[in-house]
C-alpha cells in the first residue's frame, strides 16, 4: 500500500503542469507562484484587474479539520501606475454535519497583499465565522517584500461541510499614470512667458 502511494505521488507530480510564465493584466505583471488555476483578467474600461481563485470544499462530518495555503509570487506594476485599493471577497456556504445538540463550526480567513519593486504595497483580507463550537482564532504570517505578492488563506471547521458557493476573488482598482496633454504644457508655458515679461518690465532701466 505504501509503494502504491508513493507510485501514485510520482505520477502525480509527473502529470502537474510546467510552471507558468509572466502573466501581464494591462499595468500589472504576475510572475511564477501564483495558486494554481487563477483566472487572472484585466477590464481596460475600467482599470480594473480581478484574481479568481481555485474554489474551496471542506468535509468535516463528526470530526474537525483545519488547513490553508500560502502562495507567494513575484509582483510588479507599471511606472506611474498604483493599486489604490483591492477587495477582497467570496462565498462560503456552511453547513452542519451532526445531530442539532452537536456544536459546529466553520471560520475562514484570506488575505492577499501587493507589493510593487519600488516596495509601495496594497493589502486586503476577507474573514467569517460559522457556528457555535469553539475554534482557534485564525492567523496568517506570511509576509511580502518588494517585488512579490502573497496570497494566502487558513479555516477551521467542526462538524461541518463547506464549499465555494463563490469563488474567493479579488478585484483591484488602479489609478493610471497621467501625463499633461499637450494643450497643458502650451498653457504652462504661455503663463510663464507672461510672468516674465511683467517682471521684467518693472525692472528699473540702469
Amino acid at each position: 500500500m505504501k509503494y502504491c502511494a508513493v507510485v501514485l505521488f510520482a505520477l502525480v507530480l509527473a502529470l502537474s503542469p510546467a510552471a507558468k510564465a509572466d502573466t501581464t493584466a494591462g499595468p500589472l505583471t504576475f510572475g511564477s507562484g501564483v495558486p494554481p488555476s487563477t483566472d487572472i483578467e484585466f477590464y481596460s474600461g475600467s482599470n480594473v484587474v480581478t484574481l479568481t481563485f481555485a474554489p474551496l470544499d471542506v468535509n468535516a462530518v463528526g470530526t474537525s479539520a483545519n488547513g490553508g495555503s500560502s502562495y507567494a509570487f513575484t509582483f510588479d506594476i507599471a511606472p506611474g501606475w498604483t493599486v489604490s485599493s483591492i477587495s477582497l471577497g467570496g462565498s462560503i456556504d456552511s453547513t452542519p454535519e451532526a445531530p442539532p445538540s452537536t456544536p459546529w463550526g466553520f471560520e475562514y480567513l484570506q488575505e492577499l497583499t501587493l507589493c510593487s519593486t519600488l516596495d509601495v504595497c496594497s493589502s486586503a483580507s476577507q474573514s467569517l465565522t460559522r457556528g457555535t463550537a469553539s475554534m482557534t482564532p485564525l492567523t496568517l504570517s506570511g509576509t511580502a517584500g518588494a517585488g512579490q505578492g502573497i496570497y494566502q488563506f487558513a479555516f477551521n471547521a467542526v462538524n461541518a461541510d463547506a464549499a465555494s458557493d463563490a469563488n474567493p476573488e479579488a478585484v483591484l482598482f488602479l489609478d493610471p499614470a497621467h501625463s499633461p496633454e499637450p494643450a497643458s504644457w502650451l498653457l504652462l508655458g504661455t503663463g510663464l512667458l507672461a510672468m516674465a515679461m511683467v517682471v521684467y518690465r518693472r525692472e528699473p532701466a540702469r
